[in-house]
């Protein structure tokens, strides 16, 4: 079979690298795309500019937001923007002969976005009322206050208390939008992916009348690379009238998404709970039923700064306490014996598995394309990524383990109406 990287074609249009993979999918384009904005994360501009995403589809200098979605109706295209912290991306689909139209379209909403004053009150409105919903969820706030005692203030990975993110929400004015895109938006790092039935020359010819003349910005990043190196504690969030509990334990990973040690402690942590059949699961809910859900993951890892190595569990009020200590039990026991022959075959299977899966649309392949890039991988990580995990070996993957996780270094979040009544460390 040929592999992606052979059929790949990539150019640069001023600042935006285009990445053009075509597929046997007839007459059907999926793209994405991402731009860096480097917002001022301790200034919580990160806040600003999901109200500025919020708002490119809400009418443009020269098109009402009615005539915007009535062209892509029309069309049969999908179109969407969204805010990922450190950059703004669009995602979308459409037919192969209507690219160039839709992608002027796209040009237009990123560059000429309305902002319209009264649009602003309806987004900022949307906002806070999710931020409302986060505050009714113990899953929610004890994944946030676990990110809050991980990282600072000014770490991409940190989380904002949903009550400071709606006081800054109510604060934002038009002024600021239009200041924020003024000096954010823009061709900064853009990866531009189009998959489909697709050439390059034909993709070429359809980006570069709109995307060629946008200039770059000129903010700088300005966030903090590390985690917090704080003392293991135990946190409370107390929530009343929650018929559950949910925990949440965690450390900084001293680790980038670019490391050779990532792909082996990223299938070690997927043996400890990365689906229904791993460590975590069959032991603390199969075995022991304490929990009706369990998982571990590593979140937020990057080439440009530390993630996060996080288990999460929801758990009755009655088996609080057990679960949160047999839980405790289980990662530690994983560290300390490392993964078995059989556990790595496994799971080798499975995630390959479902890699490839995940690659068998055009939606999916834009998807994972844009993500290596992002990271800092070239196109041909799309075959390599697969070819990486088979080579793991059993003492790759321990030694990653006992490298980077840390049971006695774990943060321990809960979250629930008896939370006080968990015991302290040990």
């Amino acid at each position: 079979m040929t592999k992606y990287a052979e059929r790949i074609t990539t150019f640069s249009i001023e600042s935006c690298r285009v990445h053009v993979l075509p597929t046997p999918i007839k007459d059907v384009v999926s793209f994405r795309a991402s731009f860096e904005t480097c917002p001022h994360l301790a200034n919580d501009e990160d806040l600003v500019e999901e109200a500025v995403t919020a708002l490119l589809d809400k009418g443009t200098k020269h098109h009402t937001k009615d005539e915007i979605a009535e062209l892509l109706d029309d069309l049969g295209a999908q179109l969407g923007f969204y805010s990922d912290g450190l950059r703004v991306g669009f995602v979308g689909r459409c037919l192969a002969k209507d690219a160039g139209t839709v992608f002027s379209l796209v040009a237009e909403q990123l560059r000429e976005p309305a902002l319209d004053p009264h649009e602003l009150e309806l987004v900022r409105m949307r906002l806070i009322a999710s931020a409302k919903r986060s505050l009714e969820s113990t899953a929610d706030q004890a994944a946030g206050a676990l990110r809050r005692r991980v990282f600072p203030a000014d770490h991409p990975n940190y989380s904002i208390e949903p009550e400071k993110a709606i006081e800054a929400y109510r604060r934002i004015s038009a002024d600021d939008v239009r200041h924020y895109h003024e000096h954010h938006f823009g061709a900064r790092n853009c990866e531009f992916v189009v998959v489909g039935d697709v050439t390059a020359a034909d993709i070429e010819k359809s980006v570069r009348p709109s995307f060629e003349s946008w200039a770059d910005h000129t903010s700088v990043e300005a966030f903090t690379e590390t985690a917090l190196q704080l003392e293991p504690d135990r946190i409370f969030v107390p929530m009343p009238d929650k018929p559950n509990a949910d925990v949440a334990f965690g450390h900084g990973l001293g680790i980038r998404r670019d490391d050779p040690r990532y792909v082996p402690l990223f299938v070690g942590n997927y043996i400890l709970g990365g689906n229904f059949s791993a460590r975590l699961m069959s032991t603390v809910r199969d075995q022991m039923g304490l929990t009706y859900g369990i998982r571990s993951g590593l979140s937020g890892v990057d080439r440009r700064h530390e993630g996060l190595w996080e288990i999460d569990v929801t758990l009755s009020l009655d088996n609080l306490e057990r679960g949160v200590d047999a839980t405790a039990d289980v990662v530690e026991a994983f560290v300390d014996g490392g993964v078995t022959a059989d556990e790595l075959d496994e799971k080798k299977t499975t995630i390959t598995g479902s890699y490839r899966v995940g690659l068998a649309t055009t939606a999916g392949l834009a998807r994972a394309l844009l993500h290596n890039i992002e990271k800092g991988f070239d196109a041909s990580y799309l075959d390599r990524f697969p070819e990486e995990v088979e080579a793991v070996t059993l003492g790759d993957v321990n030694d990653a383990i006992r490298e980077f996780l840390t049971p006695s270094s774990l943060q321990t979040v809960v979250c629930g109406s008896r939370a006080l009544a968990v015991s302290e460390p040990k």
